[in-house]
């Protein structure tokens, strides 16, 4: 570690609530209110780590030392966002509504239907978006419900569960050519 004030003394000034406020206020001058929080964070975890490694020269430099940690982490970030501009276009502020609605439109079943023996049966898809794939239900047959990854493998996965299913109806029924 190098010589300088001890990391208690500097702890101990980033826990007094004032001390945050103001650092709080000077990253709120120079960015988005969305991003504050995070980048007061980000410089109260960026200080610790400094304060270990090396501390300011002496107490009454702490504020000043602890407001340059917080300006950096403003420069860093507003970089970044000037570079992710430049390769991406403009960020646009997230419209919750716009978000809703594209995770609705996602997550809302598809119907399709599969030839199984000369009949059509009505396949729904649930999406699973948390694993992925989706859920895939024939709700004209009690019971026929498998998993896939793709529509593709929907439609293969909902013909061989019919083909099962009416096999199976089939041997459980009585014989017709039973004497």
């Amino acid at each position: 570690m190098s010589e300088g004030v001890d990391p208690t003394v500097v702890a101990a000034f980033m826990a007094r609530v004032e001390t945050r406020r103001a650092i709080h206020a000077h990253v709120a001058a120079c960015v988005a209110h969305v991003d504050v929080d995070d980048l007061v964070q980000t410089a109260w975890v960026e200080a610790a780590g400094a304060a270990e490694r090396s501390p300011p020269a002496d107490e009454n430099a702490v504020p000043a030392w602890l407001k340059t940690i917080a300006e950096r982490v403003v420069a860093d970030h507003l970089a970044q966002r000037a570079r992710r501009a430049r390769y991406e276009g403009p960020m646009p502020d997230a419209d919750v509504d716009d978000v809703r609605a594209k995770v609705a439109e996602l997550a809302a079943p598809r119907e399709l239907s599969v030839r199984v023996r000369g009949a059509s049966y009505r396949v729904v898809l649930t999406p699973d978006l948390e694993a992925g794939g989706f859920s895939v239900e024939v709700p004209d047959l009690p019971g026929v419900i498998t998993e896939a990854d793709s529509i593709g493998e929907a439609r293969t996965m909902a013909s061989d569960a019919v083909r099962l299913w009416l096999d199976a109806k089939q041997s459980a029924s009585p014989s017709r050519t039973a004497k």
